[in-house]
């Protein structure tokens, strides 16, 4: 587990055509994890951003990238990029009792630290604590399982949060 996170670190991406749960599909040779250019582009090409609050947990059918069959259930309060037909999103993760804001200066080049523990993903979420979470389909539902290692589920501080702000910033409509 820790070479793992040693390779995501330095930047590693298995090679095309492989099944491992890092690969970041909506990169290119030049987006990197990590790289300047990684956020930025992850911002562009997530379909859905929204704004949401973790409201209370419900099992899943496991998904293949996370294989938990814990999930989270948020009350969307605003949809800043795309287009959502309900108001409630179900997630792959679990509650925490503690916050996990994303330590780094803004913008995140990475997700939050338990994202780093082998699994590619944070799916650790506070009850009644707001994210920023840019989406995609994934095994035709709507998840973070799209873009490994980056901040793609972030918690924020409030709504002058500066990640929700760079996000905003950065989306393209």
């Amino acid at each position: 587990m820790i070479w793992l996170v040693a390779v995501a670190l330095l930047g590693f991406r298995p090679q095309p055509g492989t099944t491992s749960s890092c690969d970041v599909s909506y990169s290119n040779a030049a987006d990197e994890v990590g790289s300047a250019t990684a956020t930025p582009r992850m911002v562009v090409s997530a379909p859905i951003v929204i704004i949401a609050v973790a409201v209370d947990s419900t099992s899943i059918q496991p998904r293949r990238f996370l294989m938990v069959s814990t999930g989270v259930r948020f009350h969307v309060t605003e949809v800043l990029k795309g287009t959502l037909h309900d108001s409630i999103l179900v997630l792959s993760g679990r509650f925490v009792r503690h916050d996990e804001f994303n330590s780094a200066p803004v913008p995140y080049r990475y997700a939050r630290e338990s994202a780093m523990r082998g699994s590619c993903f944070t799916i650790e979420y506070r009850r009644g604590a707001t994210y920023l979470l840019l989406l995609a389909p994934e095994e035709g539902v709507l998840d973070i399982g799209w873009a490994p290692l980056l901040p793609v589920n972030e918690q924020l501080r409030g709504p002058d949060d500066p990640w929700l702000h760079w996000v905003r910033s950065h989306l393209v409509r």
